[in-house]
């Protein structure tokens, strides 16, 4: 999934052939499915007896169908929105993907295995998944408000750097 992000569209989108209110709506939606699919297998894997392989491999699709549902509706994000807010996208899409991986993986090796109650590795990658997804709402939704947010992380880092200097008396005035 995650090489699917770097793929380019054949025939760019353009913010004047999209309502771009309707593309956050759908990409909250489908977080939230995905958080949905995930949540479902984390509780069923948890639960005795352990789901049969037919039904296991029907919540897996649909945990498959709701990431490939993300990938689409990213490569439907104008491509002249702006750099920040694609960047911030791509990056925030790429982590709960990420974190799906980490959630499939943890699944595999806790076949069989038995935890005490609560401690079980599903629900701290159920977790993952869960803030991940949570993460997207957040996002900022125009290139304007990335570059305020991408300012301001640059503006602490310099604060920082500044008070720094200025308590081991690296400035010299002149």
């Amino acid at each position: 999934f995650l090489e699917q992000m770097d793929d380019t569209s054949p025939e760019p989108k353009l913010s004047k052939d999209c309502d771009i209110s309707c593309f956050w709506v759908d990409l909250n939606k489908i977080s939230e499915k995905l958080c949905f699919e995930a949540n479902k297998l984390s509780l069923s894997w948890l639960s005795l007896p352990v789901p049969s392989n037919s039904e296991l491999t029907s919540m897996g699709c649909c945990l498959e169908l709701a990431c490939v549902a993300l990938i689409a509706v990213y490569h439907s994000f104008p491509s002249d929105a702006g750099l920040a807010v694609r960047a911030a996208l791509k990056e925030a899409l790429k982590t709960v993907l990420e974190s799906c991986l980490g959630f499939v993986k943890t699944m595999s090796e806790t076949l069989g295995k038995t935890f005490p109650v609560n401690s079980h590795p599903i629900l701290k990658s159920f977790g993952l998944v869960m803030n991940k997804c949570e993460g997207i709402k957040s996002l900022p939704k125009s290139n304007k408000l990335a570059c305020v947010v991408l300012m301001k992380d640059q503006y602490a880092i310099l604060k920082d750097a500044l008070s720094e200097l200025e308590a081991n008396d690296a400035f010299v005035d002149d």
